[in-house]
């Protein structure tokens, strides 16, 4: 999981009132989630929705450093349109769930719950956790059969790339070098990054976004330093965040071409025609070659002017596939 930054409380006057001038929060989730596109309709876009607020001395007299909490944790779907909101399940702060991706299917949907894997239906029921595979689990995406799952598990030194069974039988390392944020091709290509770079240890590769076989073979890196990865669902182009802007590329990792700025975390729908994303904590979609922008979820922000008020954070969306 990612750290909270801490909110500084620098005071100055607005109006007549004091006002806090909160900065450096990061998003609460995970090192970016992963998922892929598989082809099909449109159906439900999944996302993690955590909310948070201020301790409550904190809401009378901000001191400086002081650190927000989160108190509910759900998995909430929502309509291209907007409509529709709705939330599936409710999870314990403690063991908070992040990364919903939905199965090829569109009848399951993985996600990581504490340090752990998930399974829960389409509609929410029968959570069923896999049992511990490796020191903490995370950030899982779906084969294009739905037989396996792909995650990032940890050891005491090292991130490396696993596929178990959605039973969790069968585990198998796919790579002992650092290997975050999966995403299963339809083709049967896996897309994962790299951000540490060499370090002995952790791992020998450069820093960037690379795909591999599930066996291990074929090794490639495909671009720099990069965020969240997602394939389109033909598996022709990969779509991917890079500081705060969107692009997607080819295979191979030509054709380049930049989509938006201020986004993170790519999303292709079933028929590729549109990419979901994270604006500014909220919901957008937009065109596949970045036109006719849209806000679907107006998530609610941290206000300087109105510190009792709480806020929410949301997680990487995972567009559902519909039969076609």
């Amino acid at each position: 999981m990612r750290n909270v930054a801490h909110i500084g409380a620098n005071r100055t006057s607005v109006g007549g009132w004091s006002a806090l001038v909160l900065v450096g929060l990061t998003l609460a989730f995970g090192v970016g989630d992963a998922q892929a596109a598989f082809p099909g309709g449109n159906g439900r876009i999944a996302v993690a929705v955590e909310k948070w607020r201020l301790p409550d001395p904190c809401r009378r007299d901000v001191p400086h450093g002081c650190e927000p909490e989160t108190y509910s944790s759900t998995i909430e779907t929502v309509l291209p349109s907007g409509r529709g909101r709705r939330v599936l399940r409710s999870f314990p702060v403690a063991q908070s769930a992040t990364g919903p991706v939905w199965s090829p299917t569109g009848k399951l949907l993985a996600l990581q719950q504490g340090n752990r894997l998930a399974i829960i239906r389409r509609d929410g029921t029968a959570l069923r956790r896999l049992p511990a595979l490796t020191s903490g689990e995370r950030t899982p995406t779906w084969s294009p059969q739905g037989d396996r799952l792909a995650f990032t598990g940890s050891s005491v030194c090292c991130n490396w790339l696993y596929t178990v069974r959605p039973d969790g039988t069968g585990l198998r390392r796919v790579i002992a070098q650092e290997a975050l944020m999966p995403a299963w091709s339809v083709t049967g290509t896996i897309a994962f990054v790299n951000n540490t770079g060499r370090r002995p240890g952790y791992s020998r590769l450069r820093a960037g976004l690379y795909t591999i076989s599930p066996d291990g073979s074929r090794l490639r890196r495909l671009s720099g330093r990069t965020g969240r990865p997602d394939w389109s669902p033909d598996g022709s182009r990969i779509a991917f965040s890079r500081g705060d802007q969107i692009f997607t590329a080819r295979t191979d990792g030509s054709g380049l071409r930049r989509l938006t700025s201020r986004g993170s975390d790519p999303a292709w729908s079933p028929d590729g025609k549109r990419i979901a994303f994270i604006r500014d904590g909220d919901l957008y979609l937009m065109r596949a070659n970045g036109g006719a922008l849209k806000r679907v979820i107006d998530a609610r922000q941290p206000d300087p002017e109105l510190p009792d008020r709480p806020w929410a954070e949301l997680g990487a969306p995972s567009w559902q596939p519909l039969p076609g």
